[in-house]
């Protein structure tokens, strides 16, 4: 703050002001999920006069969730760790569904949930069985977040 000057920050899309501060504290700004692949601007006045340059910041999407690893845990348990990004309808964009194709079913393991709420990664944990254990222990699996997108599909095969 300079006394005798009035300072500001302005964070605004192309017409609009999102936000606006005229103290010297540090400034807080959270776009919203639809302002993803768009653009904002970064302002600074002194007296309503803008110093610099206009600031574009570009707002990418979160990527699609990953499958980590799948770690064998006996010849009848598959152990599979995903990351998912990001928020989704204000709540953490975890993972709602897995694809699978072949002979496996699965459960969460919930106690293993792990949240970065700075970084806004989501680890969790699911069992996979056979579905039949009969049969070959064997799947192609992908993970889904709540946005509908879909991991890197991993294939297990028990040899």
């Amino acid at each position: 703050m300079l006394p005798g000057y009035e300072a500001k920050v302005v964070i605004r899309d192309n017409n609009n002001i999102r936000y606006q501060q005229f103290s010297d504290e540090t400034i807080s700004f959270t776009p919203n999920y639809e302002d993803t692949s768009t653009s904002i601007y970064f302002e600074r006045y002194i007296n309503n006069k803008l110093l610099g340059q206009r600031i574009r910041l570009n707002i990418k999407k979160f990527p699609p969730p990953v499958i980590v690893k799948l770690s064998k845990i006996d010849n009848k348990t598959v152990l599979m760790q995903t990351n998912s990004f990001g928020i989704f309808n204000n709540r953490e964009n975890t993972i709602l569904s897995l694809d699978i194709q072949g002979n496996a079913t699965y459960k969460e393991r919930f106690g293993q949930y792990k949240a970065d709420r700075e970084k806004l990664i989501w680890t969790q944990f699911f069992e996979i069985t056979p579905r039949d254990p009969n049969k070959p222990f064997s799947f192609k699996i992908i993970a889904i977040d709540r946005r509908g997108e879909r991991s890197n599909q991993e294939i297990y095969t028990n040899d």
